[in-house]
């Protein structure tokens, strides 16, 4: 998709991550000829406690990627795989920014402007303003719920351990502009665990994962 975007469409694309190994990636990432790979949040381990609490620290890291993007980055529109928690960040900035602006407004409103230059010039400043906070959409896409993925849950640590990380999937999963799933299983699954979001009539639309055609044509007449 971020080829897509940056070869085809002209977009500017950013790929964040805690973990990027050129021994072991995609032959876009290692040569990023149409988007930039940053890595971020590595600095907090994969594991903790020999091995375990994978899931705490990978919503950890993600957390502190979300936070840099989202307090020294500006972008249209944020794409998060799968980790749902790194929506929460965007979202407080974009309410933080949202009280600062209204506050900023009556404020304006309150004070009296006799001075048409001055006027002038604070709207403009105003106009920019707005265009540098303008609302970044935040867009999930959810390959299966995380917590399905956790079955061993037998002892009573571990269910304790799972239940706030449930929570705050399901909870941040609901605060994204718009959540995908990669198939209608997917959807169905999607529903049957969220019932929250599921009540609410969240809105969920499917995007089945891209598929390289190019050149498909040329190797089936090969083989033929």
């Amino acid at each position: 998709m971020a080829c897509e975007l940056g070869a085809r469409h002209s977009c500017e694309v950013d790929v964040y991550t805690a973990h990027h190994d050129n021994r072991r990636c995609f032959k876009e990432t290692r040569e990023q000829v149409d988007f930039k790979v940053h890595v971020r949040g590595n600095t907090w381990p994969r594991t903790i406690l020999g091995g375990k609490c994978v899931a705490l620290c990978a919503m950890i890291r993600m957390l502190a990627i979300a936070i840099h993007v989202a307090l020294w980055c500006h972008y249209d529109v944020v794409l998060i795989d799968q980790v749902s928690v790194a929506i929460l960040p965007f979202k407080v900035t974009r309410a933080v920014r949202n009280v600062r602006n209204k506050v900023a407004k009556q404020v304006g409103w309150a004070a009296s402007d006799s001075d048409s230059v001055s006027s002038r010039k604070r709207k403009k400043e105003e106009k920019m303003k707005r265009e540098k906070d303008k609302e970044v959409k935040v867009v999930f896409y959810c390959h299966y719920p995380d917590q399905l993925l956790s079955t061993k849950r037998d002892s009573v640590v571990k269910r304790l351990y799972r239940l706030p990380l449930d929570w705050l999937e399901e909870w941040t999963t609901g605060m994204a502009d718009v959540v995908l799933v990669n198939s209608l299983f997917t959807k169905q699954v999607f529903f049957g665990t969220f019932k929250r979001l599921a009540r609410a009539n969240k809105t969920v639309d499917v995007l089945y994962p891209a598929v390289e055609l190019e050149g498909e044509g040329d190797a089936a007449k090969k083989k033929g």
